[in-house]
């Protein structure tokens, strides 16, 4: 073991490394188009797997390793970390609807995983994408009508450690 950790840190990164090598490949392209959705998969930096282990490891809640790493809150809502380093929210915006809209892979993960842990960030926020489900970037129209049509449309929470360690430990306390 490491000087620095402790056992519960050293063991979270170990089923974590564990998790990742069994991981098959089809999920593992999912894992790393989420450790970084405001940007256009191609290869995962190494600054953003240490980001995104960093987070895990930083986390007083233990994760869920099935599928790609997660948590719950008390509500069932699915919480995911992200190596995603905001610097500002409307920039993120943008960068994650741009991304949503060339790529449907990802498009349909957030709408199973909407709430993202990032790495770093000053505040947590929320914003509208105007997509009403995962097959929305096939249809420009849809994104226009929105304002006229009833349907909910999928919502991006982008949250700080903080504000997810409150979420997911007030599930640990009811």
């Amino acid at each position: 073991m490491l000087p620095t950790m402790s056992d519960v840190t050293y063991e979270r990164a170990r089923r974590l490394c564990e998790h990742i090598r069994e991981t098959h490949i089809n999920e593992l392209k999912s894992l790393c188009q989420m450790m970084k959705p405001s940007e256009r998969f191609q290869d995962v930096q190494m600054n953003d797997i240490r980001r995104y282990t960093k987070l895990i490891q930083a986390l007083s809640v233990e994760p869920i390793f099935t599928h790609l790493p997660h948590y719950f809150d008390r509500k069932n809502r699915f919480y995911v970390p992200t190596a995603l380093d905001v610097d500002e929210s409307e920039e993120c915006e943008f960068d994650m609807i741009r991304e949503m809209k060339n790529n449907g892979d990802l498009l349909r993960l957030l709408f199973e995983y909407n709430h993202l842990i990032a790495s770093k960030a000053e505040t947590s926020f929320t914003f509208n994408t105007k997509f009403t489900n995962s097959a929305d970037f096939d249809n420009k129209q849809t994104t226009e009508k929105l304002e006229s049509n009833i349907t909910k449309s999928l919502c991006i929470s982008v949250i700080t450690k903080d504000d997810a360690e409150g979420r997911l430990n007030d599930k640990a306390t009811h």
